[in-house]
């Protein structure tokens, strides 16, 4: 059984600059804005499930360092594995089904596809704001930085899933 190379032409990344729509790349200050705004979302969804799975385990806020539970560290890995998993849930969601999260929309942003803006499917949301943030904040937060540096405004999150955010207003 022989295998076929697919041929260059069937990836066709959006070119440097390319903005998917008439509508102008969102800036940078306006997308920390949503970020903010979207923390806060996320936060309020994941502090009481927080709280309860570590109730529900017999843990406190507060551990006595010379005496942690057994338990203690399978529920906080189980914590920060939901507080991966909310966000990414958050964001497919809002992406897919409206174009923007609660952020976004609060600060006229919108993501769509950088080939052709359309809203960006369920899957490529939630990596773009999971996996693709995890990289871009990687060594110094050079993937957020770069959008300040490019004319179409995409950090590595959006390379990453060929993703935009413009000015929805």
């Amino acid at each position: 059984m022989s295998m076929q190379a697919p041929s260059p032409s069937a990836f066709k990344p959006a070119p440097q600059g390319a903005v998917a729509t008439s509508h102008e790349p969102g800036g940078i200050g306006v997308r920390l804005v949503a970020l903010i705004i979207d923390g806060v979302v996320v936060g309020i969804v994941n502090y009481p499930i927080s709280m309860v799975l570590m109730s529900a385990f017999g843990l406190s806020a507060t551990i006595d360092p010379n005496n942690v539970p057994a338990n203690y560290f399978a529920v906080q890995g189980l914590i920060m594995l939901i507080s991966l998993i909310v966000p990414a849930l958050y964001a497919g969601y809002f992406y897919s089904r409206k174009g923007a999260t609660l952020g976004k929309m609060a600060m006229g942003l919108k993501v769509v596809d950088a080939n052709d803006g359309t809203n960006i499917s369920f899957m490529r949301g939630a990596m773009r704001d999971s996996l693709g943030k995890m990289v871009s904040a990687l060594l110094f937060m050079i993937g957020y930085l770069m959008a300040m540096f490019r004319k179409d405004k995409r950090g590595l999150h959006d390379l990453m899933v060929t993703s935009q955010v413009i000015r929805s207003k």
